[in-house]
């Protein structure tokens, strides 16, 4: 069976509650209890509990270099996985206008997976529409689930670069 470990008591502030000066080990589950206050919520004994795994991947770094009017290379950065190992690490894009906010199975959005672990990365973005924005993030994901990095955009010129050969 599992161990719980009583960890303290949680302060009231104004977005909810906050329990400070943890102690956790490098991955595990964290669960919070609380009890409605009249002891009775929906038909049950008013106990609210809710279980969460972690620790998630820390991504950051959205990055973009070599835009072209049809392709450009994005990136990111797995910072840290706190001891457990990344299965995935990539990049989601959409157009701005269809979703602003790419996610992982999100309406219109493209997924690019990029080989490794922890580090910095890049893929190569190609068939980009001329004078179209572009929204993007870099995300990690272990057997605790998916984090993702700021979003970031992208704008492809109006036309063609050219450029000159000498």
């Amino acid at each position: 069976g599992t161990t719980w470990t009583p960890l303290g008591v949680g302060s009231k502030i104004a977005t909810g509650w906050e329990l400070t000066g943890l102690s956790l080990p490098s991955n595990g589950m964290v669960r919070a209890r609380g009890r409605v206050p009249s002891g009775w919520y929906n038909g049950s004994s008013g106990l609210i509990e809710q279980v969460v795994p972690y620790p998630f991947p820390i991504v950051t770094n959205p990055t973009l270099t070599g835009l072209t009017a049809t392709g450009a290379t994005v990136g990111g950065t797995v910072e840290v996985g706190f001891g457990v190992a990344i299965t995935e690490r990539g990049i989601v894009f959409a157009k701005t206008e269809e979703n602003a906010d790419p996610q992982i199975g999100g309406a219109d959005v493209t997924k690019l997976v990029s080989p490794g672990g922890f580090g910095t990365f890049t893929v190569n973005l190609t068939g980009l529409d001329l004078t179209t924005d572009y929204t993007f993030k870099a995300y990690a994901t272990n057997v605790n689930g998916t984090a993702y990095s700021s979003k970031a955009t992208l704008s492809t010129p109006s036309h063609p670069i050219v450029t000159e050969r000498t």
